[in-house]
């Protein structure tokens, strides 16, 4: 007597959903560790455009109040940099600008002096999942960095 095989046997199909699971398990962890990994270096890249964009605002001289000197002061927060009193924007990104938010990082600006030094921090937005490190970048435009908290000024440089 001759069978017709048509299809696949359960223990065919259980093997098959072994394997593809097994292959999830190893490659899920790796894409999520590389989009870390491209959200951080977005970051280093998004930092040293913030730098440029204060350098120049500064040198525009766009903001002259604390007190009114003749020399130029920083912006304050990112959406001033992309809509100054006057002239084009300095940070043309707008969805930074409005949101603070960019590759998964949150951006800050604090100024220490308003003339002459600032520093901005762009901290992962959900640790661990958009990014493990923090990042602290000043007027010099060296990119600090730490793990597990806010970094500072003294952190290691990111190299």
């Amino acid at each position: 007597m001759m069978r017709n095989k048509n299809g696949f046997t359960i223990v065919e199909l259980m093997i098959v959903i072994a394997i593809i699971s097994i292959i999830a398990a190893i490659s899920i962890p790796m894409l999520i560790r590389s989009k870390i990994a491209a959200n951080e270096s977005a970051t280093i890249v998004t930092l040293k455009t913030i730098v440029n964009a204060q350098i120049a605002f500064t040198a525009a001289k766009m903001l002259d109040v604390n007190p009114p000197n003749g020399s130029g002061e920083y912006a304050d927060t990112l959406l001033l940099l992309n809509q100054p009193p006057h002239g084009p924007p300095f940070l043309p990104d707008e969805g930074l600008a409005s949101s603070n938010q960019k590759a998964g990082y949150v951006y800050d600006i604090t100024l220490v002096d308003p003339e002459t030094m600032f520093d901005v921090n762009a901290d992962p937005l959900t640790p661990g999942t958009t990014g493990i490190i923090y990042f602290i970048v000043t007027e010099e435009g060296i990119v600090r960095f730490r793990y597990g908290g806010r970094a500072i000024r003294t952190d290691p440089t990111f190299s």
